[in-house]
């Protein structure tokens, strides 16, 4: 999935194909699955866009080496107390959650960031459980709409670290 141009992700690993025939010989943790980022093709990657890393998987003949990076996983507790939540979010079309653009002026979310001196969420996570249901993009929406909930994120590291 290209949604983010930063962080072009993995939405479905196929039963059948090389990466299927890789997965199948690869040590369970060195395993292709959704949401892992693919971040080189043969070695080249570093500054390019989702769609970029694309275009150079589909040119590639012979061998082609792939280098992809696992999400980290954030839990956070979002208590709004009655202000808007504050993101500006995009839904996947793949199923992969919802890719958080930014992070408003106010709201729920700039507060807890503030108060605390920490980025819980920032532009580029995933915010794929609510209440720890995986859900469409859609449904995730609506939960947001809610006062208290748990949410689960994926944050990818900024290219070159890795």
């Amino acid at each position: 999935e290209i949604l983010d141009p930063k962080n072009c992700l993995v939405s479905k690993v196929k039963d059948e194909g090389q990466v299927a025939d890789w997965n199948n010989d690869a040590a369970p943790r060195e395993r292709l699955k959704r949401h892992d980022c693919l971040r080189k093709v043969n070695g080249i990657g570093t500054n390019c866009t989702s769609k970029e890393l694309v275009n150079m998987v589909s040119v590639c003949r012979g061998p082609v080496e792939l280098t992809f990076e696992r999400p980290t996983v954030l839990q956070l507790d979002v208590k709004r107390r009655g202000c808007k939540l504050g993101l500006a979010v995009a839904a996947s079309k793949s199923d992969l959650g919802l890719l958080v653009r930014g992070v408003d002026r106010d709201g729920a979310v700039l507060n807890l960031n503030q108060v605390n001196d920490v980025d819980y969420i920032i532009a580029g996570d995933r915010i794929v459980t609510v209440d720890g249901a995986f859900l469409p993009p859609g449904e995730i929406a609506k939960q947001l709409a809610g006062d208290e909930y748990q949410l689960a994120l994926y944050r990818y590291l900024p290219q070159g670290q890795s």
